[in-house]
């Protein structure tokens, strides 16, 4: 996701050896044997889902590629699933889907969203770019212009039962979000630029990836946060070319509770609004991740509402089931949960 600087001509930037080496950084990363091994499996294992599960939501209406009306970031537009039937304003969910920050689209979630879309929700699912090409920070930022965007809509949503939803890697960005909103208005508004008016009432945490520093096949991701402390490998911050990393050089600066938050996202914990979670022993990778936040915000005070399913051989209940597999009564009755716990929290 390059973007130019403001007045420059590009034919003159393409020349410069600023361009090339970041032309060169990135087709380097955009190759790197982790991310395509990320995106394959995850790609193998939605294809059957994406190609032939159905989707009979009779209850739901769907409002496909709104919010397009700002020209630099046009192509990430979001879905908007509305109940047919409504009485009155509806309350908002906040959807943002998972794939390791690397993989994915909205529409993965369109059963999930129509799921709590049946159960009285608006459900804006957003779009945001994808590592290599987008840094961290810059996914936020698409998603806060999102934000802004949502807001000026002709729907009739209740802006005082606003709440935020993630599954998996969406999770992790879901608490990256939190943290902007909090800390963002201060020293590090020069990077995100905040323009929405409501706040977050409660999160919904579906088998989240809540650390960016990493071990297991996901450890490219701090390389890619945009704001990263500097490191004799990557002295700029990743990715150390773009416009704004080069930006956070000034921010970091001022503002070291930005960079702290984004390498460690568990230090948002005492910030937190009310958290439903939701994960299994079966999910091999985060489930012990999941565990340990949960027992985090507990230690916090923090309102927390954990859904832990143990391991099973027989008809397991793998990473993400209630997005995968919206039908199971498992899922059901987390929706039905998540559903209740939105609806009496206050945030």
């Amino acid at each position: 996701m390059m973007i130019h600087p403001k007045n420059e001509d590009p034919a003159e930037v393409a020349a410069s050896p600023e361009w090339l080496r970041r032309e060169e950084y990135n087709m380097k990363m955009k190759f790197d044997p982790r991310i395509r091994l990320v995106r394959y499996f995850l790609k193998v294992a939605d294809a059957p889902r994406l190609a032939f599960q159905q989707f009979h939501y009779p209850e739901v209406t769907i409002m496909k590629n709104v919010g397009g009306s700002e020209k630099s970031d046009k192509a990430y537009l979001f879905d908007l699933y509305l109940p047919v039937k409504k009485e009155k304003a509806c309350p908002l969910v906040i959807d943002l889907h998972g794939g390791g920050l690397v993989y994915g689209s909205k529409e993965l979630n369109q059963w999930t969203a129509a799921e709590m879309a049946v159960r009285g929700y608006a459900v804006a699912v957003l779009d945001y770019p994808l590592i290599p090409q987008a840094t961290v920070t810059e996914q936020i930022q698409v998603i806060l212009s999102s934000l802004a965007r949502l807001e000026q809509l002709p729907v009739d949503i209740d802006w005082e039962r606003v709440y935020l939803k993630g599954d998996s890697a969406g999770g992790l960005l879901c608490l990256l979000l939190l943290g902007v909103l909090t800390t963002g208005k201060g020293e590090s508004a020069p990077l995100f630029n905040i323009r929405h008016s409501f706040r977050i009432r409660a999160i919904s945490l579906i088998h989240p990836m809540v650390r960016t520093r990493r071990t297991d096949i996901l450890n490219f991701i701090p390389h890619y946060l945009g704001c990263s402390r500097q490191s004799e490998s990557n002295p700029l911050g990743q990715n150390p070319f773009s416009q704004q990393s080069l930006q956070t050089q000034a921010i970091r600066e001022k503002s070291g509770q930005l960079t702290d938050f984004m390498t460690d996202p568990l230090q948002l914990i005492p910030q937190l609004p009310p958290v439903w979670l939701a994960t299994s022993g079966n999910d091999v990778m985060f489930h012990r991740e999941g565990i340990d936040f949960a027992q985090k915000i507990k230690q916090a005070n923090i309102k927390l509402r954990l859904h832990d399913y143990p391991f099973r051989i027989r008809k397991p209940l793998n990473h993400i089931f209630m997005v995968t597999q919206p039908q199971r009564k498992e899922s059901q009755d987390l929706y039905d949960s998540m559903d209740q716990f939105f609806r009496t929290s206050e945030g």
